[in-house]
């Protein structure tokens, strides 16, 4: 807290001379007072003194006969100290009878006998005093006069007749009037000491509580010097008033020194980054801070006084500093980016506030300008700028090479769905022939070498698929669908696909379904399927005895939706624990020597960790070397609306502890089956392979080789099921079933369930068979079980086909 200068007048000076100028005229007011009592007390003394002598002798001159005796008391009376004169005047003529001064006697004398008066010796008419010999202008003294009438005998003659006379009796006052003055000087003389004493003490008290406690506070808040001595502890009561004001500085200073410590910290931190400066409405600068000193390069005396233009780099145009002072001239704020140049000649930013100050007239009488030194930024933006552009000419190139390799990336997608067709349509043939050939009377030595070919196709097949599948994930083109699916077909129509290789490992091939699986859900029954075969092919190929199960939970049920969990565990060779984290990479395998028993392409269980995480879920693993292992996978999916199958669960179709049969019971053809199925395929491998697989679940099938013969087909012929394959020359499967929907077979075909056969398996094919008003999906090469299922479900049951049954070897 800064110092306050020292008073150049004392506060007890102030109220000590008030003080004494008022007890001096108390003093004199009390003197004068006490002079005017006393005076007039003893002026009453004398009057009534003068009274009661006159009354004396009028009483004595009304009671004695002889003038002789009158004389006497006249005389005795009048040689009292005070007593000046004493006459007794009456008779008549009139005159005076008896004096104080025997050489008075007899002379005449005029007065007014009518009453009782006080008289100063003035008052008296000249001629009464001139009669006795005194000068009327020149009293002998200060007299105090008093006559009083009466009845006086004839004393001359001794008779009883009363005559008019008067009393006349003459105080002496000077020894009275110095009584007076004595008394008063010893009244004056103690009601000033009294006086003194009280203003005194008064003084003593004031100072004590008040002054001192004053002076405390102006040195503990102000600064103020105070006056010796000074006590040693406080005199200031805080239970009175000036204990309050004490306590109301102290937090009122408290509160200044905290904000002013405050401000200056904030003024501090405002000066290390804020360049201030002030101009009157000229333009000339009357304030400039430390900041500005420091950034400009000028010293505060070069600054003041000067132009604003002083620091103006020129590199503005005229309009912008137009705008800059229309806006603060009007009252108005201005904000922005100026350049200016310091003392040197270098270029520096500033971000820039000018805030126009008000007189009460509204018109600005200085402008305060707040800038920020933003020359580092406008130098990274320039750089930025610069990378900018550069970054910009490199996005340009990597764009052309972006669009470049887009363009090979569908080039490649063009090339792998040519190649996947053109592969899939003779190993169409080439697994459908085999299976036929198993399925025919053949030797021993011949059913090894066709089962050994046909598992070799199944595994280029296999390795097809994998290769397939991750090129739709490098591509982001794999996606997942959301359809109605019903899981207990789903499970039932895969399970079978495991048995042959179950058989012939002779393990147990163990399912369970927890009972409160939801079985009519939404989602991709396609990629639900591949993930469980691919888990459930491991588990098989790696699994040499004892079981493989497969289990399905619901941790998640919801009304709209459930989480499923299904988890692959057999009592194979198991995983060790080094080898766990990277199972789910590309290409990566647990055993990578060429010693290798078992082969693979390593893809297999990352396009599973790809697709449970498109479908909302994940993958995960559990294993032990030598203890065997289980692989698990979870899916978000829909549930479909309640309807009345909803009540429906999956029940297990069979469980069992032992070995599995590998056959499948289908229905045979009678010999008077009649032709429901109408085939379109260019490929006449395909069309035997195709034909031969119906024949052995009973249906007959006629071929066409082109979308126009089917649509022909169709329209002449009721066939209830069309196989549309959707690569054909002249049309292809898409446009001949929007021809058949649109009613160029006939009305009643319109509805006719068509399926899809191809080999197109990209991502995107099935969406454009099913946009094309395809029925289903089935993509090559075939299996002669999902081609059964695939007809049961679309194909309504027949009479003429029931009743024989027929074996299909795996």
């Amino acid at each position: 807290m800064s110092e306050s200068p020292a008073p150049t007048r004392s506060l007890s000076r102030k109220i000590t001379l008030p003080l004494v100028l008022v007890g001096t005229c108390l003093a004199a007011l009390g003197v004068a007072g006490i002079y005017t009592i006393v005076s007039s007390h003893l002026e009453a003394r004398l009057r009534l003194r003068a009274q009661t002598i006159a009354q004396s002798i009028a009483y004595a001159a009304e009671n004695i006969d002889r003038e002789g005796e009158l004389q006497r008391i006249v005389s005795a009376t009048g040689a009292e100290r005070e007593v000046s004169l004493l006459l007794v005047s009456g008779g008549y003529p009139n005159a005076v009878v008896a004096s104080s001064n025997p050489t008075w006697r007899k002379r005449p004398l005029e007065l007014d006998f009518a009453t009782v008066k006080l008289h100063r010796y003035e008052e008296i008419t000249q001629a009464t005093w001139s009669a006795i010999g005194l000068d009327p202008r020149k009293p002998p003294a200060d007299w105090l006069v008093v006559s009083l009438p009466l009845q006086l005998h004839n004393l001359e003659v001794n008779t009883i007749n009363l005559y008019p006379a008067v009393v006349l009796v003459a105080l002496d006052t000077t020894a009275t009037r110095a009584d007076v003055w004595r008394l008063t000087a010893w009244a004056a003389v103690g009601f000033s000491l009294t006086l003194v004493a009280l203003s005194t003490l008064y003084y003593l008290n004031l100072r004590r509580l008040v002054l001192r406690p004053l002076s405390e506070l102006a040195q503990r808040h102000l600064g103020a010097p105070v006056p010796s001595p000074r006590p040693a502890a406080t005199v200031v009561d805080p239970a009175d008033e000036i204990g309050q004001l004490d306590a109301a500085l102290t937090r009122t200073f408290t509160a200044i020194n905290a904000a002013r410590i405050e401000r200056d910290h904030i003024e501090f931190a405002f000066n290390q980054h804020v360049i201030v400066a002030a101009t009157d409405p000229r333009g000339r600068i009357i304030y400039a801070n430390d900041r500005f000193c420091n950034v400009s390069g000028y010293s505060r005396q070069e600054l003041l006084g000067q132009d604003h233009r002083i620091v103006n780099s020129g590199h503005h145009p005229r309009e912008f500093f137009a705008d800059l002072y229309k806006t603060i001239q009007h009252a108005g704020v201005w904000h922005g980016e100026i350049c200016n140049r310091t003392k040197s000649g270098k270029l520096y930013w500033v971000d820039t506030t000018i805030v126009p100050e008000l007189d009460s007239a509204g018109k600005p009488v200085r402008y305060v300008a707040l800038r920020s030194d933003i020359t580092e930024r406008k130098a990274a933006e320039a750089e930025l700028m610069e990378t900018n552009s550069q970054l910009n000419l490199a996005i340009d190139r990597a764009n052309q090479l972006t669009l470049t390799a887009e363009m090979a990336t569908i080039a490649k997608a063009d090339f792998l769905a040519n190649m996947s067709h053109e592969i899939r349509t003779p190993m169409n043939g080439v697994i459908g022939m085999l299976s036929l050939l198993i399925d025919s009377p053949l030797s021993e030595e011949q059913r090894q070498f066709a089962t050994v070919a046909n598992a070799s196709g199944e595994t280029l097949l296999t390795l097809i698929n994998d290769i397939l599948d991750f090129s739709k994930i490098e591509a982001g083109k794999l996606t997942i669908e959301s359809i109605d699916l019903d899981l207990a077909h789903l499970i039932s129509s895969l399970m079978p696909i495991f048995e042959f290789r179950a058989k012939e490992k002779q393990i147990a091939l163990i399912q369970e379904i927890q009972p409160t699986v939801p079985t009519l859900l939404v989602g991709d029954p396609v990629r639900l399927r591949q993930v469980i075969t691919n888990l459930m092919t491991n588990a098989l190929k790696f699994t040499t005895q004892g079981e493989v199960k497969l289990s399905i939970t619901a941790p998640r049920l919801t009304p709209t939706e459930v989480v499923l969990r299904f988890a692959v565990s057999d009592t194979g060779l198991g995983i060790p624990e080094d080898k766990i984290g990277r199972l789910f990479n590309k290409f990566s395998q647990v055993d990578t020597s060429t010693t290798r028993k078992y082969g693979g392409t390593g893809l297999g269980l990352a396009i599973c960790k790809q697709l449970a995480e498109l479908m909302g879920g994940e993958v995960g693993v559990s294993s032990q070397a030598g203890q065997g292992s289980e692989f698990w996978f979870t899916a978000r999916l829909g549930r479909q609306p309640p309807t009345a199958r909803q009540a429906a669960r999956v029940t297990p179709s069979w469980s069992s502890a032992a070995p599995v049969t590998a056959s499948v019971s289908v229905s045979a053809p009678a010999s008077t089956t009649p032709v429901r199925i109408l085939l379109a395929d260019d490929n006449e491998t395909n069309q035997l392979v195709t034909l031969s697989l119906l024949k052995k679940i009973g249906y007959a099938c006629a071929t066409v080789g082109d979308g126009a013969a089917a649509i022909r087909a169709l329209a002449a012929h009721p066939y209830e099921l069309v196989l549309m394959d959707v690569q054909m020359p002249e049309m292809d499967g898409h446009e001949a079933t929007t021809r058949i929907r649109a009613g160029e077979a006939g009305e009643a075909k319109r509805q006719v369930p068509i399926i899809a056969m191809t080999a197109h398996t990209l991502s995107g094919d099935r969406e454009a068979c099913l946009a094309a008003g395809m029925s289903d999906y089935l993509s090559k090469p075939i299996e002669p079980l999902a081609l059964k299922a695939m007809v049961e479900r679309w194909l309504p049951a027949s009479p003429t086909t029931a009743g024989t049954t027929s074996n299909i070897q795996h």
